[in-house]
């Protein structure tokens, strides 16, 4: 019969949508001022700075026909957290925007097997900022003294860059001797450039290969010693990632530990985990792949093409083997202490199922999910204005990345969205709490121990002071672990899916392309898809598909007594501490489930009809003053007794093994009150054996 949503799921959907609209909203309205991003005016696109830069190049008698092209947009990180830190970002903006030349198009021109190669960089606004022509050492040209060739640099700068060389300082020169000619390099420097650091300066360098200008580059020299001091600062959060990244072996060790116990136990769902492992591996290769317009700005052209195509392949294929082996090594070891820990959740298996993705469970979680999104998003923009009144510090944002350079942009934030997602949760909170739990015997210490661990793991983000990312990031992971051991691992999965994934197609949905704004939003939102297709699926249908529980596959009321034909004797099985094996049966700690399963009672009851039962409740606890624990039935025949050698004496006769799995008096006297019955696994393996005495 199909699941309906009663009227506490129409409660828990109205409240997830506030929250979510109400977030929304937070976030729009205050993002930037807790993340700030620099100041860029795009006048000029990608493709309109190759044609200004083909353009000076045929200026200058330099051709590129029959040559690979390869572009990417490129700064100066240094020099941009330099002005941020030192200006504010304010006036670091008007100063980058202006004098400052820091953003560039940089676009390559390339042969392969050849020396000779071209690189022009221009600005945004279209303005030329450094060029290179790259020739053979051994190529000849006139050679000049320092002189002349010091006056070929400036008429370049004064007619070229249209810089006067009377506005700027002299600062160095230097020649260096080739086999066929001499090449000379020259800097100066901004006169007026006058910034809080007197030590910084603008310079500006040309390059005479010869008698020719072949190369010319502006940039910000940064003081070196503002670099070492900035260098000790970052050393702290470079320790705190250091220290983390122990914890985190550790728990690696864990898993290794737990995966090697579970394999013994036959315990571990290979077939899942190398599903969740081969998603990974192929999402990876064809990241990779789609960024290979990147790769092909670093070619070193005294490999061939072919040769280098083959490194990236193998490359590529190198990574996605270790992003697959990753996630399923973290599938193997974490989902078998998922799925034991928390039998109330759908197993991860289930989850994903047509089953599963057409349950109620499914449904409501992946509504959380994205409903934490929102709240972790407007949690994030709080924690940053108010720490930024105690002196917080956070680099700009900038509003360009080189995701918009591959062949699909929205490949890139997929993989952004799954890898980090998959790999995290699984590890930080699918495996950590459970397995932490068991260490330490104290849910909240394991869910606060796991969420600082994976916190503290994004200590090496400049953020300063060096504590607050982790500081940041743990406090909502003792949020997501405690949203874990109440909803399961699917909301959770979901949020950080949806996070990673919307922060890195925020680029692409600010985009004006409308292929960029579609494939960005399709991306970073695909996790609605499942949700509209389960409400539709719940419309049609009448409500949800009903949820498989982990339950004995047996009949839910024992079957009306009738003849039975005679049994034949069954073969006495081994014994195990030399007590009689009469039951292949599946048994398990119950004592937090109350009363045995009607299955067990049936099928107890009719093996050993001499046995009476009676039902037992437990004393109140404290806050428990209503009684719901549920009563624990215990059999009022006494225990076998055992002889003077410490043994228990064999029954008479062998019980029969019917297809109700009957179960021996002594088995039943022994385990009654303490363990439900289910079909399915020998009631004396190890796992059994172990949750016994457990219980006892």
């Amino acid at each position: 019969m199909p699941e309906r949503l009663r009227r506490a799921d129409f409660r828990f959907l109205a409240v997830c949508l506030l929250l979510l609209a109400a977030t929304v909203w937070f976030s729009a309205r205050y993002f930037y001022r807790a993340f700030p991003e620099a100041s860029i005016d795009f006048r000029v696109t990608r493709e309109q700075a190759r044609t200004q830069a083909e353009s000076f190049l045929a200026a200058q008698g330099l051709h590129v026909n029959g040559y690979r092209q390869a572009s990417r947009f490129n700064y100066d990180d240094t020099a941009k957290t330099f002005l941020e830190r030192e200006l504010g970002l304010a006036r670091a903006n008007r100063l980058m925007g202006s004098r400052v030349r820091l953003w560039r198009w940089s676009w390559r021109w390339f042969r392969p097997l050849q020396k000779e190669e071209f690189r022009v960089d221009v600005t945004p606004a279209g303005e030329l900022a450094g060029f290179e022509h790259e020739i053979p050492e051994a190529a000849a040209r006139p050679s000049l003294a320092p002189d002349r060739a010091r006056a070929v640099a400036e008429r370049f700068l004064r007619e070229v860059m249209h810089r006067d060389p009377a506005g700027l300082d002299f600062v160095e020169g230097a020649s260096v001797t080739r086999p066929a000619r001499t090449d000379h390099t020259f800097t100066w420097k901004e006169r007026d450039f006058d910034i809080v650091n007197k030590d910084a300066t603008y310079r500006l360098e040309a390059t005479v290969l010869g008698s020719e200008v072949g190369a010319y580059r502006e940039y910000l020299k940064v003081p070196e010693t503002w670099q070492r001091a900035y260098e000790t600062l970052r050393s702290r959060n470079a320790t705190a990632s250091t220290i983390d990244a122990g914890f985190m072996m550790l728990l690696a060790l864990g898993l290794l530990v737990t995966i090697v116990m579970r394999v013994r136990g036959h315990d571990v769902r290979w077939r899942l985990a190398a599903a969740v492992g081969g998603i990974g591996a192929l999402l990876y290769f064809l990241a990779n792949w789609n960024a290979q317009p990147l790769a092909e700005f670093g070619y070193p052209t005294t490999d061939s093409y072919a040769s280098f195509i083959a490194q990236e392949f193998l490359r590529n294929l190198t990574g996605a083997l270790g992003a697959g082996g990753l996630l399923f090594i973290l599938t193997a070891g974490a989902e078998p202490l998922y799925r034991e820990r928390y039998r109330a959740r759908l197993p991860l298996g289930t989850l994903f199922s047509p089953r599963g993705l057409g349950s109620k469970q499914f449904f409501l979680g992946t509504i959380l999910g994205i409903t934490l999104a929102g709240i972790f998003v407007a949690y994030q923009t709080a924690f940053y204005m108010v720490a930024y009144r105690f002196g917080a510090w956070s680099p700009a944002d900038v509003p360009y990345d080189d995701l918009l350079n591959t062949r699909l942009p929205w490949l890139f934030v997929l993989l952004g969205g799954f890898l980090p997602a998959v790999s995290e949760e699984f590890m930080f909170r699918m495996f950590a709490i459970p397995f932490l739990s068991k260490l330490v015997r104290y849910v909240p210490i394991a869910v606060v121990l796991a969420a600082f661990i994976w916190g503290f793991g994004h200590a090496g983000y400049p953020q300063q002071p060096f504590w607050i990312r982790g500081v940041e990031v743990g406090i909502g992971g003792v949020a997501l672990g405690l949203i874990m051991l109440r909803w399961g691992i699917l909301p959770t999965l979901v949020w950080h899916y949806s996070v990673d994934a919307m922060y890195t197609a925020l680029l692409l949905l600010r985009s004006h392309h409308p292929y960029f704004v579609f494939s960005g939003a399709a991306s970073a939102g695909i996790m609605v898809l499942p949700v509209v297709v389960a409400g539709i699926a719940y419309l049609r249908r009448g409500g949800f598909v009903p949820e498989l529980a982990r339950a004995p596959d047996v009949p839910t009321e024992p079957t009306a007594p009738g003849p039975e034909p005679p049994a034949a004797p069954a073969e006495r099985l081994p014994t195990p501490h030399g007590r009689p094996a009469a039951v292949w049966q599946r048994c398990w700690c119950s004592s937090r489930e109350g009363l045995p399963s009607p299955q067990c009672a049936s099928m107890n009851s009719a093996a050993s009809p001499g046995l009476r039962w009676a039902p037992h409740a437990p004393a109140p606890r404290p806050g428990n003053s209503r009684g719901r624990k549920a009563s624990i039935r215990k059999a009022t025949a006494p225990w076998p007794s055992r002889s003077p050698t410490g043994t228990t004496p064999a029954p008479d006769s062998p019980p029969n093994i019917s297809s109700s799995a009957a179960i021996s008096p002594m088995w039943l006297a022994r385990f009654t009150g303490k363990f439900r019955c289910t079909v399915g696994q020998y009631a004396f393996s190890s796992r059994c054996s172990a949750k016994r005495r457990g219980c006892r």
